[in-house]
């Protein structure tokens, strides 16, 4: 997975397993060149066209006209061709610090014997050090059913009128919830893919809800397999009330400091990450702290005789030998999608531009570690990542990739994470080995594709705080 979306993710205080499921729902979009064409991304800042089709959310006068006066904002929503924007006006009187609600609220929801809370938010009162109010809730069917979703209150802090947006929209409507304004969204996946069945799990649709009489909404994402028809009921099932006191309210997190999901974002203009030549390394050998990375060997198979099966990576289907590898044990060919990408605004942010059939290969390094005692503290050493690289005018890339696969063969990629490892400790531990001893030879292997294996590096401190700080160790192919 990007760097980028794991570190956006840190601050959210939930369990491991949720973090993985609602990042499922977080992808960084690349910049792209399709048949010699460049389709450009528009920047964030990059304001919409001023004659858009304002859709004014509509209710009846008597709803809130008696308790006007208390409302603190009202909700407006416009359209314009893939973007929503909900316009949250202020009109409340109140003086309070932007920090702090002039009301609390308490949220309670009872969603059935079918969903499980996996972890409510922890830690300090209500939104206190940038807290994150999330609850994540499992289908009892698992995360593979596609029926998963999330919920976050937030509340709208500061004084000025506030627009959130949201784009690469397929389809929207303005709906009620328990009498409140409320928009759901259902947002393109990728578009003409064949592979769309594969992303049922991702996080592709959202209901906002507007508790305009309290100064907060709710935002909530769901699974791509949950209809929208039991996505808008277990909305339904949440009750928003005053709560007695500060101290019996529902955690909220400011609105400012949320964590913006992927549809809040115009796509970026971004280019391939340039990497510092000094922590680049071309001679088959470099340094972690004190200790010594060598490259003995460098194999490129196409079929997995000779390999032991038991250190394929084979939990959580990660390598699926029946759709990989055939009968002979080598590995089959596959339709590989070429990504053209858009804006989210006038385009969708991904469309397939091209399908065509690649030969997938296993990228099996030999390594020799010395003073291995130096990298960790905890006696053990993780596996390096591969990174796909390119090189331009005596500069160096990591390359973003710009196609879609197959669930099986995306999983088989494990974010850049060797699918073979020999001296693993197996499990969760997968990418670990144990350290005994000060020198040692380890084996592991990725799968690449084909066409892929002359840009290649292998990243020796995958645990580094910063990508300033990383080492590459070059493995390419001719």
């Amino acid at each position: 997975m990007d760097n980028k979306i794991k570190k956006s993710y840190e601050k959210i205080r939930i369990s491991d397993e949720a973090k993985n499921r609602i990042q499922a729902a977080i992808t960084m979009n690349n910049e792209n060149n399709c048949e010699g064409e460049k389709f450009m991304r528009i920047n964030k800042k990059w304001k919409l066209a001023a004659a858009c089709l304002t859709i004014a959310l509509i209710i009846p006068t008597g709803a809130y006209a008696a308790q006007k006066i208390y409302q603190y904002f009202t909700t407006s929503v416009s359209q314009n061709n893939y973007s929503v924007d909900m316009k949250v006006k202020k009109i409340s009187t109140e003086k309070s610090d932007s920090k702090k609600p002039g009301k609390y609220i308490k949220v309670t929801a009872d969603f059935g014997d079918d969903y499980i809370l996996e972890k409510e938010s922890d830690g300090e009162l209500n939104g206190l050090d940038n807290q994150s109010a999330w609850a994540s809730y499992s289908y009892k069917d698992g995360f593979y059913s596609g029926k998963c979703f999330w919920y976050e209150i937030q509340y709208m802090n500061g004084n000025k009128d506030k627009i959130i947006s949201t784009y690469d929209v397929e389809n929207n409507e303005k709906i009620s919830v328990n009498g409140r304004k409320a928009v759901y969204c259902r947002y393109n996946g990728i578009v003409n893919s064949k592979y769309s069945k594969d992303h049922n799990t991702d996080y592709g649709q959202s209901i906002y809800i507007f508790a305009e009489d309290y100064g907060y909404i709710i935002e909530m994402a769901a699974q791509n397999g949950l209809a929208k028809d039991d996505f808008i009921k277990l909305a339904e099932k949440i009750q928003i009330n005053k709560a007695s006191s500060e101290k019996d309210a529902s955690d909220y997190v400011l609105y400012s400091d949320s964590t913006k999901a992927e549809w809040n974002t115009s796509a970026d203009n971004n280019s391939n990450q340039e990497i510092n030549t000094k922590n680049y390394f071309t001679n088959d050998e470099a340094k972690v702290d004190k200790a010594t990375v060598k490259i003995t060997d460098v194999k490129i198979l196409d079929s997995v005789a000779g390999l032991d099966k038991k250190s394929f990576n084979a939990s959580g289907d990660y390598f699926e030998y029946n759709k990989i590898v055939d009968k002979n044990g080598r590995l089959n060919k596959y339709d590989r999608e070429k990504i053209q990408y858009g804006d989210g605004v006038t385009s969708p942010k991904m469309t397939v531009c091209k399908t065509e059939s690649v030969q997938p290969k296993l990228v099996y390094v030999t390594a020799q570690f010395s003073d291995t005692s130096s990298p960790g503290n905890d006696g053990t050493y993780e596996v390096p990542s591969l990174q796909l690289i390119s090189k331009e005018n005596k500069k160096i890339y990591k390359y973003n990739d710009e196609y879609n696969r197959p669930d099986y063969i995306q999983n088989a990629f494990t974010d850049n994470m060797p699918c073979y490892f020999e001296e693993t400790m197996g499990g969760k531990s997968f990418w670990q080995t144990k350290i005994t001893q000060n020198s040692m030879t380890l084996h592991f292997a990725y799968l690449v594709d084909e066409d892929q294996i002359d840009g290649m590096a292998l990243s020796l401190n995958n645990w580094a705080g910063s990508d300033e700080n990383l080492i590459y160790l070059d493995i390419s192919q001719k």
